[in-house]
C-alpha cells in the first residue's frame, strides 16, 4: 500500500524519497517486487533492519515518518519518532490514536490515496510540521520509565 501511495505522491510532484526501514518478514518478496517495478525505484531506499540507537540519525533529516501498520501492540516507534522530533503520518488505528493523540496525521490503513494526500500536505505545510513536532514534544512527556514504574507501584500497592 505504501509503495502505491508513494507512487501517487510522486505523480503529484512530491519531492521526498522513501526510506523503508525494518527486517524482512512476511510479504517482503512482494514489497521488493513492487519497489523494482516502481517508476520511482531510484527514490526508494531499503536499508533493512536499523538498530534503535541508529534510528535517530536516520530520522533526523526526514520530512516525515510514515507508519502504515494494521496492527500494533503499543507503538514504540511512534515514541522514538516523537523523541527525534519528526512529524508523523500513522495508520488510523486505535493504538496509534491512543499513543500519539493529536501529534500525528492519520490515514486509512488500506487507502493509498489518503496516504498520498497526507504526504503532500505534510511536505507542503511547514507550519503543520512544526505544530506536529510541538505536539509530539508535549505528548511524549506522558511516557517515561519513571512514570510507568510509579504507576505500576501504585497498582501493586493496591493489591
Amino acid at each position: 500500500m505504501l509503495i502505491k501511495a508513494f507512487t501517487e505522491y510522486k505523480k503529484q510532484k512530491g519531492s521526498a524519497g522513501l526510506l523503508l526501514i525494518g527486517k524482512k518478514g512476511y510479504g517482503a518478496d512482494n514489497i521488493m517486487r513492487l519497489v523494482s517495478q516502481s517508476p520511482y525505484k531510484k527514490e526508494i531506499f531499503l536499508p533493512g533492519y536499523v538498530p534503535s540507537e541508529d534510528m535517530s540519525a536516520l530520522l533526523a533529516g526526514a520530512v516525515g515518518f510514515l507508519f502504515p501498520s494494521l496492527y500494533e501492540g503499543f507503538g514504540m516507534p511512534v515514541l522514538e519518532t516523537m523523541k527525534a522530533e519528526v512529524p508523523m503520518i500513522l495508520s488510523d488505528i486505535s493504538v496509534f490514536k491512543e499513543v500519539a493523540q493529536n501529534a500525528a496525521l492519520y490515514a486509512g490503513p488500506n487507502d493509498p490515496i489518503d496516504w498520498q494526500r497526507k504526504m503532500s500536505i505534510l511536505e507542503s505545510d511547514n507550519k503543520l510540521r512544526q505544530d506536529l513536532i510541538m505536539r509530539g514534544r508535549r505528548r511524549r512527556q506522558d511516557f517515561s520509565w519513571s512514570k510507568a514504574a510509579r504507576e505500576t507501584w501504585e497498582i501493586l500497592r493496591g493489591v
